[in-house]
């Protein structure tokens, strides 16, 4: 019984498998098949991501040569700034002239690192980077600032600090109007007001002309002002 069994089952198996062959074969086939056509359509998706990333690199590289030609013809200072180290970026020639520097580099270890480069309080190194802190906290910050570079009379700019994506990452960009012209006319508008209220009060006229040759030092800087009047009875100047 055992031997008819044996003998009745290896044909059958052998018939079987032998049937089966060809479907193993189609499937086997079909499996390749597929597989290679998601291989070439992961090939493809590949290639154009490939593409993509390119096309949005050389966009990111025409922008940022874009926006520092932009930069570069601007009589507005702009400085672009490490959001991270506070080193600066790219500083346009307005902004190297407006802190009496000649590079970024020299911008960086000249001035943006050196506390002993900037005026004293409210317009030292600390005070500017409590802005650029501001800046990176809550955005935009508006303020005036005074720059006094080394042998150079101060320069003062309506400023302004903001972010800004450059290289691929985040920057600070600092933004300054030279408004020296305007400060100096206001402080001597100032004293010239003085002076006639000194004139019209009946101060004086020591105090009024006090007023004027301060005036004058303003619109002249580094200059020394006196003023000499006539004493008729001697016949002679007199301070």
């Amino acid at each position: 019984m055992d031997a008819m069994t044996a003998t009745q089952w290896f044909p059958f198996s052998d018939g079987l498998l032998a049937g089966s062959l060809p479907l193993l074969a189609a499937v086997l086939a079909a499996l390749l098949l597929w597989a290679l056509l998601r291989y070439r359509r992961l090939e493809h998706r590949l290639q154009g991501l490939s593409r993509e990333m390119g096309s949005a690199s050389r966009s990111l590289r025409n922008a940022d040569r874009d926006l520092r030609t932009l930069f570069d013809q601007s009589a507005i200072a702009v400085v672009l700034l490490d959001s991270r180290t506070n080193a600066a970026l790219y500083a346009n020639e307005t902004a190297l002239a407006a802190f009496g520097v000649r590079s970024e580099e020299q911008l960086t270890a000249e001035v943006l690192q050196k506390p002993d480069a900037w005026a004293d309080a409210p317009y030292g190194l600390m005070d500017f980077e409590e802005y650029l802190h501001r800046t990176v906290r809550s955005g935009l910050q508006k303020f005036e600032w005074r720059l006094e570079p080394q042998g150079r009379r101060p320069v003062w700019l309506d400023s302004s600090l903001s972010m800004i994506s450059y290289k691929g990452a985040q920057a600070l960009m600092f933004t300054g109007v030279n408004v020296t012209a305007r400060k100096h006319a206001e402080v001597a508008d100032r004293f010239r007001h003085q002076a006639m209220t000194s004139m019209a009060s009946d101060k004086g006229l020591h105090v009024a002309l006090d007023h004027l040759a301060n005036m004058a030092e303003s619109r002249l800087p580094g200059a020394r002002c006196g003023v000499m009047v006539h004493d008729v009875e001697a016949g002679c100047l007199r301070w």
